[in-house]
């Protein structure tokens, strides 16, 4: 089922004061300094040639600190994609369908 224009919501776990999965350490307080005004940004995925390909925009995006530790909380769009199913057709009509996945699309 393709569709465009898909809200999405996420929540990104901040790793404060120890490495993160590329090995690099962020201190508080410039985690704080470079959320304070993040809004409107590219959601991407990388392409093989280490470039990244926009696939949707962040709208808003927040930064959370709480007995948890520090996250990213936000909402936005991604551009194309939709659910991969097995589907049952009749008279050209879907009349039953098992969801495989949800996919995201380039375009």
């Amino acid at each position: 089922m393709r569709t465009e224009n898909i809200k999405v919501t996420f929540k990104i776990p901040i790793p404060v004061d120890k490495p993160d999965l590329n090995g690099v350490i962020y201190s508080k307080e410039a985690i704080r300094n470079a959320y304070k005004n993040v809004k409107n940004i590219p959601i991407e995925i990388p392409c093989s040639d280490g470039k990244f390909l926009p696939i949707g925009v962040a709208q808003e995006v927040e930064l959370i600190e709480d007995e948890d530790g520090m996250y990213v909380t936000g909402v936005g769009l991604i551009w194309h994609g939709g659910t991969e199913e097995s589907v049952e057709i009749k008279d050209g009509k879907v009349t039953s369908f098992k969801v495989n996945g949800i996919g995201i699309a380039k375009e």
